[in-house]
């Protein structure tokens, strides 16, 4: 019989979260690890942060360039020396959620930042 792989699929949520107006946020395990953890390393296992900047934003917009996308913005949600910075959380909005829902939103990207992106339009609040 062949060894079974133990590793978890790409597929693998590894945060879940419900946004303000019920719509169902999140991230899979094969994004956060090719690209969220590759470019931005001090988010290293920081799923935590992530849950809260989607469930408790100080700032929604609408991206500048993606029409298709949103960034939530949380200031002080990572350890220092990031914890002056906002937490930025790309999310691609649409497709389906684990729930079968429509509107579900998944992190693209994740990353501090010292303000809010430049020609965003604010969603919220």
């Amino acid at each position: 019989m062949p060894p079974t792989d133990d590793r978890p699929s790409p597929r693998t949520v590894v945060v879940s979260a419900v946004d303000r107006w019920g719509r169902d946020m999140v991230a899979y395990l094969g994004r956060w690890e090719s690209h969220v953890e590759q470019r931005h390393p001090e988010l290293d296992e920081h799923f935590d942060v992530v849950d809260l900047a989607l469930r408790d934003p100080e700032v929604i917009t609408l991206d500048a360039v993606h029409p298709n996308r949103e960034n939530f913005y949380r200031r002080g949600a990572l350890p220092p020396p990031y914890d002056r910075l906002y937490l930025k959380v790309c999310m691609a909005m649409g497709g389906r959620s684990p729930r079968g829902l429509p509107t579900t939103g998944e992190v693209v990207t994740a990353y501090p930042t010292p303000r809010v992106g430049r020609g965003e339009a604010q969603k919220w609040p």
